[in-house]
């Protein structure tokens, strides 16, 4: 079924279309690593169309509105792998439109939201397929048309973090008086936001961390509530801190530092408080709009 949407749709393997199980070294080549590793080995989708691989400087135009956008494939996937198809798409943020033969029907999702109906599942959108043609899609009017139909008014989970990242920086460092949340320095404010980044990124691999035992959990959900839970608590999360930059060993967000030359710890100045901006922030909690991602 997807092999005949290829040649209705114009896509084949020069000019953008990658089955994974043909190409995954080309993927590997050709992608940056980060996003070549990710749809390989945790996305896993059957195909990826993108258009980002051929010559940009000619098909620059199609790249507006979307940065970049990759089409992704799913042939006749299990109950259980439709379930992961939601998480992984939606938190790539680079796969506006996918697409799924599901028993012979094509069904074509909006990547970036999810369904008001199904709040589980994304968003069933109605695409003509025309406008997925290879020949609209280098045009531009494929992706514009799709983008004023459907997207128009959707944040893609990159912006809604970058956009609680920066509100949540501004209430840390805020200059105020009676106002606990605030009152951190710059530079601490980005060590302490920085350092859970990295956390969560190292969860987010599925490292276990299984010499420590302040942060909980057998799966990675579990190590994640549990990160957000022990920000509730300020000497556990610095003796998790500690533990973080004594495995590491690294100086990439340390916890001493000199402070107009006298020797300081990041704990002294980090208030409960503060911590709970964090909390809060990763717990993935919209500051303007009040809902949980």
């Amino acid at each position: 079924m997807l092999e005949g949407l290829f040649e209705k749709l114009g896509y084949n393997r020069e000019n953008g279309l990658y089955i994974l199980s043909e190409s995954e070294q080309d993927v590997l080549e050709i992608f940056p690593s980060r996003f070549s590793r990710i749809l390989i080995e945790v996305i896993k989708p059957y195909a990826i169309f993108s258009l980002e691989t051929l010559n940009t400087n000619k098909y620059d135009k199609y790249l507006t509105p979307f940065n970049n956008p990759l089409i992704l494939f799913y042939d006749n996937p299990s109950v259980d792998e439709r379930r992961l198809i939601l998480k992984h798409s939606f938190n790539l943020s680079r796969s506006p439109v996918i697409i799924i033969n599901n028993s012979n029907n094509i069904e074509i999702y909006n990547g970036f939201n999810f369904s008001n109906s199904e709040p589980q599942w994304l968003e069933s959108i109605d695409i003509n397929h025309d406008f997925l043609s290879i020949h609209n899609l280098r045009s531009g009017r494929g992706w514009k048309k799709i983008y004023q139909d459907h997207f128009k008014k959707v944040e893609t989970v990159d912006r809604l973090l970058l956009r609680n990242l920066t509100d949540a920086r501004r209430i840390l460092i805020a200059e105020e008086k009676d106002f606990p949340e605030g009152n951190l320095t710059p530079e601490i404010a980005n060590r302490l936001i920085g350092r859970l980044i990295f956390i969560r990124y190292l969860i987010d691999r599925n490292l276990a961390f299984n010499d420590q035992s302040i942060l909980q959990g057998d799966t990675k959900e579990k190590r994640q509530n549990s990160l957000n839970e022990l920000l509730l608590n300020h000497e556990r999360t610095y003796e998790f801190f500690e533990y973080i930059s004594e495995k590491f060993k690294g100086d990439l967000f340390p916890l001493k530092f000199e402070n107009k030359g006298v020797p300081s710890f990041e704990s002294d100045f980090v208030k409960v408080e503060n911590l709970k901006v964090l909390h809060y922030l990763f717990k993935y909690v919209c500051w303007q709009k009040g809902q949980r991602l």
